[in-house]
């Protein structure tokens, strides 16, 4: 199996990625535990190199669909976890690179995973951000209604109304 982590030179993304490969298996399509032979990491930038071989590096921006692509790299057996976003102010100051990396950048994982032969599993990390400010019910469910407040609960609420259906 090959897991694809975006964000990963972050430090969930680098936590995620120690954890993984430490266990050395996650649950494939089958529903059984399957050996974690390769992981490509996707980010801006990495702090710190990684040594273990298993994984490959890419610098790069989600927006871009040779980014992802390359991270896949013809590979059928794919888990991908998204966690890479720009944050909280961060996004009020630079709106157009918010709805270009948050929005349009996971646009772009959801199309690739789509467009995979098999079942690639994708694990979306979206925020309580989406469902608003201090209103908020006490507890979110999928019926729970989407009120962002912020430019970062806008995209992750966009993205999860306006990614593709899984294949049939």
């Amino acid at each position: 199996m090959k897991v694809i982590i975006t964000g990963g030179g972050g430090f969930l993304g680098s936590q995620l990625a120690t954890k993984i490969l430490d266990k050395g298996t996650l649950t494939g399509p089958s529903g059984e535990q399957e050996t974690v032979e390769q992981m490509a990491l996707i980010d801006a930038n990495f702090p710190a190199p990684q040594t273990d071989e298993r994984i490959q590096e890419i610098t790069g921006d989600i927006s871009e669909k040779d980014v992802i692509e390359s991270a896949i790299g013809g590979a059928t057996n794919v888990s991908i976890f998204h966690l890479a976003s720009m944050v909280s102010g961060e996004c009020e100051e630079r709106y157009d690179d918010a709805i270009r990396v948050n929005l349009e950048g996971g646009q772009n994982i959801f199309e690739a995973a789509r467009g995979l032969k098999g079942r690639p599993r994708v694990v979306f990390a979206s925020s309580i951000a989406s469902f608003g400010g201090e209103d908020m019910p006490d507890t979110q469910t999928d019926r729970t209604k989407h009120t962002p407040q912020t430019t970062y609960g806008m995209t992750k609420a966009c993205l999860l109304y306006t990614s593709p259906s899984p294949r049939d």
